[in-house]
C-alpha cells in the first residue's frame, strides 16, 4: 500500500508498521463518528509530511478534514 510506504520513507511510522496494522486502524477510523477519529491512528495525523503522504496516496482519508467551500455564503 502507498501511504505505509511513504510513511516509512519518511520515518512518520517504525519499520515494523505494517499494512494490516494500518487496515485495523483504518476500519477504526471509519467507524468512528467523533471529531477525534483520527486518534485512530498509531502516526500524527497533524504533521506536514503524513498530510503530504495522505494526499498523495490517500486523499479520501483528509476528506473529512475539508471545510466545505460556501462561495454564496
Amino acid at each position: 500500500m502507498a501511504l505505509v510506504d511513504c510513511l516509512h520513507r519518511k520515518n512518520l511510522v517504525p519499520q515494523n508498521y505494517t499494512i494490516d496494522q494500518y487496515r485495523k486502524e483504518s476500519d477504526l477510523y471509519m467507524n468512528d463518528t467523533s471529531e477525534h477519529a483520527f486518534d485512530r491512528f498509531s502516526f500524527d495525523i497533524d504533521d506536514s509530511d503524513t498530510l503530504t503522504c495522505m494526499a498523495t496516496t490517500a486523499p479520501t482519508l483528509l476528506q473529512p478534514r475539508l471545510e466545505i467551500w460556501k462561495p454564496l455564503g
